[in-house]
């Protein structure tokens, strides 16, 4: 459970349920996860309503070559001073920028509607753990 600003970074494939994943932030802190709709156009999309508010951000679209005026488009370093879960989708856009204290996340597919998801809780450690 989140009980406190977090950093979230979401990776996977197109398709693989990064959104999903997103829609169930969204109903583990209280605000309406039928809310929730990938912000790739938009980039960031905010969600009030729980007992943290929640950022979700979409990178797909950028450049991965220069992080730098990626995270300035999006403004992230307003974003990580906010009091709210700040999830991100695609943080590989964001290569080189470093993000304290951010989990992890990586879905994958198990075939059919399966999907494994992996969390690294400390990335300094290298701790994973697996559901």
């Amino acid at each position: 459970m989140l009980n406190r600003p977090q950093t979230v970074l979401l990776e996977g494939e197109l398709g693989a349920g990064k959104t999903l994943f997103v829609r169930g932030l969204a109903a583990g802190l209280g605000a309406d996860p039928d809310e929730v709709s990938s912000p790739t156009f938009s980039l960031v999309n905010r969600y009030g309503g729980g007992r943290l508010p929640l950022v979700h951000l979409d990178l797909y679209r950028l450049d991965a070559a220069t992080p730098e005026s990626t995270a300035r488009l999006v403004g992230l370093d307003d974003l990580l001073l906010e009091d709210a879960v700040v999830a991100i989708e695609w943080p590989d856009r964001l290569d080189g920028i470093a993000l304290e204290r951010a989990v992890r996340v990586v879905i994958d597919y198990d075939g059919d509607d399966a999907r494994n998801v992996s969390c690294v809780v400390a990335p300094e450690s290298n701790e994973r753990v697996d559901d």
